[in-house]
């Protein structure tokens, strides 16, 4: 279910290239993703584990990725997903969202308040976490 609305030329379901949505449900683009959420921030191999005061739950970044919320972020490739539910966005797009922030590709997933969400990126991510920061495979301590 969505309740989004896109600016470009991402679909609200699955979008491919420049896209911009607004959602308080699902949202999918592909390309550059970012994560922001309240619940788990997941950043592996170069990624960044950043912890802000006494954050509920868990950093990671898989590749060079981010990984900011309260609730789980992961970012896969270069993507940050910002939401308080679920967005999703592959490739270029961006997803707003109070649910899930999915950012696969070239994506933004932005969430409005205090997103309790998750968010997904793929590639190069950076994983900031209010609780624990993890970086896995190829982190910035191991090179």
């Amino acid at each position: 279910m969505q309740f989004e609305f896109e600016l470009g030329l991402q679909v609200t379901s699955y979008g491919f290239g420049f896209g911009f949505g607004f959602g308080f449900g699902f949202g999918f683009g592909f390309g550059f993703g970012l994560g922001l959420g309240l619940g788990l921030g997941l950043g592996l191999g170069l990624g960044l584990g950043l912890g802000l005061g006494l954050g509920l739950g868990l950093g990671l970044g898989l590749g060079l990725g981010l990984g900011l919320g309260l609730g789980l972020g992961l970012g896969l490739g270069l993507g940050l997903g910002l939401g308080l539910g679920l967005g999703l966005g592959l490739g270029l797009g961006l997803g707003l969202g109070l649910g899930l922030g999915l950012g696969l590709g070239l994506g933004l997933g932005l969430g409005l308040g205090l997103g309790l969400g998750l968010g997904l990126g793929l590639g190069l991510g950076l994983g900031l976490g209010l609780g624990l920061g993890l970086g896995l495979i190829l982190s910035l301590s191991r090179i």
